[in-house]
């Protein structure tokens, strides 16, 4: 009974902590005006910055599904089902931020790129999942 707090200190900060501080750096990353990569050209500007959206998912994706994996036990179709509504629901709400930081705007495009994002980190956690079991 001593150690319960102790765990329940040890899964959050193990678990929900780290998906925490990942949607905070994105938010700050979406807070800064003007953020731009120093590419040459605005076509490898573009590509730089969509690839950055669509990493930045794919790792809070694989961090959620690690934290809705280990607390819940649900299957894989579930876990990866509220993992992308998660992650669509946090997309939205950074796009709908960056509205209000100058020299940013929301873009409905970054939303499906960071979905991409999802997707990739849920396929890549079906992937471990089943190399696991082989």
């Amino acid at each position: 009974i001593m150690n319960s707090p102790k765990k329940g200190l040890t899964i959050v900060c193990f678990y929900y902590l780290p998906a925490i501080l990942w949607m905070g750096l994105i938010f700050y990353l979406s807070s800064v005006p003007g953020l731009k990569t120093g590419a040459d050209s605005m076509g490898l500007e573009i590509f730089l910055r969509k690839t950055a959206h669509l990493f930045e998912y794919f790792i809070l994706t694989l961090l959620f599904w690690r934290t809705i994996r280990k607390q819940t036990k649900l299957p894989f179709k579930k876990v990866g089902l509220i993992c992308f509504s998660l992650v669509i629901v946090y997309a939205i709400s950074d796009e709908f931020h960056q509205h209000f930081v100058v020299d940013r705007a929301g873009k409905v495009v970054d939303v499906f790129v960071d979905g991409a994002g999802a997707i990739l980190g849920i396929s890549f956690a079906n992937f471990l999942i089943k190399n696991k079991k082989h």
